[in-house]
């Protein structure tokens, strides 16, 4: 009769399986408080502990490398997955300073990747808590624990979740049929991760550029979401003085707006006819008494617990600019979904009334 022995590397793993899972949830919110204090965004991080069969695998199939758990770097595991590919070396320098590195184990298999290998592969870090850490008292029942941490951007993640969906993780088993598109579509998407790192650093650099553009020459700057948080965040804007105003008569606090709120803002103006930060401006000079007056009957009576966000000026702008064609302003008020459906025309009857 043949009896099969467990491996006693399986039995040490299932008395300290446990302990890994607390050990994987710990470094995943160390290493999130870490990138939010470095101001780093990222896309997920996932952890996660082998689980036994998988483990037991590994085992059988290492011909006796492995004497303990103790030799297998990967029981716990954590991604990192970046929106871009230049953060993957950002998020790495952090990790290096934050932890202590198994140099031996740990790889970056994006400069071991072959030319001509189809797709990404990320950079791999095994790693323990360092000697400062390990020294509290919430962090020393971890100590000697290992995570192997790969970081790669969300093109690399796609590729590789694909390439395993597909099954053909080794170049050697590519049907020719496909092996040609395999390597071009790797290409592309190379590219695209390049690209994408350049459309933000362009972005970056026409935001801190287009600031001194919109103060010397306002007639030349198209609106979009940068050049209108720019104009937000001017000091002495006219956007802010009738903002202020509409706050003051009303006593709802004013609020920064959020991005969404900027870019209904720039789906507003462009529908309004204004493309250029100097029209927006000549707009708020001329029709500025109108949009506060107007803003004093409009919210009578006053709600209690209401705040505006800013730029609630160009919302009144629009009443006040589309007052004079009922036609357009329903169609407005149609588009932007403002009020209920079956009151709409009872709203814009009244926002003309009170523009006249």
């Amino acid at each position: 009769m043949e009896v099969t022995v467990r491996n006693p590397i399986l039995d040490e793993y299932k008395a300290s399986k446990e302990l890994h899972e607390e050990f994987c949830k710990k470094v995943n919110g160390l290493i999130t408080d870490i990138l939010k204090q470095n101001d780093l965004r990222y896309h997920s991080i996932e952890s996660r502990v082998k689980q036994e069969s998988s483990l037991e695998l590994k085992v059988n199939k290492s011909d006796g490398k492995y004497s303990n758990l103790s030799d297998i770097t990967d029981v716990s595991g954590l991604r990192i997955i970046t929106y871009f590919s230049e953060d993957v070396d950002k998020i790495a320098s952090i990790i290096q300073s934050e932890f202590e590195v198994d140099e031996e184990n740990s790889v970056d298999k994006r400069i071991k990747l072959d030319p001509d290998r189809f797709g990404y592969l990320s950079l791999h870090y095994v790693v323990k808590l360092n000697s400062t850490r390990v020294g509290l008292s919430e962090y020393i029942r971890f100590k000697d624990l290992k995570v192997e941490i790969q970081i790669r951007s969300i093109l690399q993640h796609a590729w590789a979740e694909i390439e395993h969906d597909l099954g053909y993780k080794n170049k050697l088993s590519i049907p020719n049929v496909v092996r040609r598109d395999f390597s071009r579509l790797a290409g592309l998407l190379e590219i695209a991760d390049e690209e994408f790192v350049k459309i933000r650093k362009t972005l970056e650099e026409y935001n801190i550029s287009i600031k001194e553009v919109i103060k010397a020459t306002p007639a030349n700057v198209l609106i979009d979401k940068v050049t209108l948080r720019q104009l937000l965040d001017e000091k002495d804007s006219i956007i802010k003085h009738v903002d202020l105003e509409i706050s003051k008569i009303s006593q709802f606090p004013l609020h920064s707006s959020d991005e969404d709120g900027i870019e209904s803002n720039v789906k507003r103006l462009k529908f309004l006819g204004l493309n250029s930060i100097e029209e927006v401006i000549n707009s708020l000079h001329e029709y500025q008494e109108k949009i506060i007056l107007f803003a004093n009957e409009w919210l009578k009576p006053r709600e209690k617990d209401l705040y505006f966000e800013a730029g609630i000026s160009l919302f009144y702008l629009a009443y006040v600019m589309l007052s004079t064609s009922p036609e357009k302003l329903n169609e407005y008020i149609n588009i932007f979904g403002i009020g209920d459906k079956d009151d709409r025309e009872t709203l814009s009857e009244r926002i003309i009334q009170l523009c006249e």
